[in-house]
């Protein structure tokens, strides 16, 4: 039988969520513009309610979104009816063609609770990606253990 996944945002955590990050911090949102250019095609993978895509989008950036949660994606196409978002687990997801660019927003990493699902998730990423493409995490290491984890390797072979 197949293990379903967990949907971490049902309708009161989006309201939350909405709530607590109605809008991209200017420093995050510039740091994932900094590796965009206009003419590539950009994935913001767990995009959630469109914090960062929506503003891509009003930049003019060819961008596209994932996500499980059907109710994230409810509150991001209220912002944006026009966004090319599809509701689906990233492991399962599979696009037409390469990106050119794929960020995941720290809070989105955060949700990656366990190592080997997230080597798996990490490794899903660089096969979307196109030949010179780039996958841009921003990760927020703690002391001890999860710094350990982290520095003990990623290799996405």
């Amino acid at each position: 039988m197949k293990e379903r996944k967990q949907n971490y945002y049902g309708s009161l955590c989006t309201e939350m969520y909405e709530i607590l990050h109605r809008q991209a911090p200017k420093e995050e949102l510039d740091f994932y513009v900094s590796y965009a250019k206009k003419e590539q095609k950009i994935l913001e993978a767990l995009c959630g309610s469109g914090r960062f895509l929506v503003p891509f989008m009003k930049q003019g950036f060819d961008i596209s979104g994932v996500d499980l949660s059907g109710e994230m994606l409810d509150k991001l196409k209220q912002k944006a009816p026009n966004a090319n978002v599809v509701q689906a687990d990233i492991l399962e997801y599979s696009p037409d063609e390469p990106f050119d660019y794929i960020f995941i927003s720290s809070g989105s990493v955060s949700l990656f609770t366990d190592i080997h699902l997230c080597k798996k998730i990490l490794k899903k990423l660089k096969g979307m990606l196109a030949q010179k493409g780039k996958l841009v995490l921003q990760l927020i290491l703690w002391p001890t253990d999860v710094l350990m984890i982290a520095t003990t390797s990623f290799l996405l072979q």
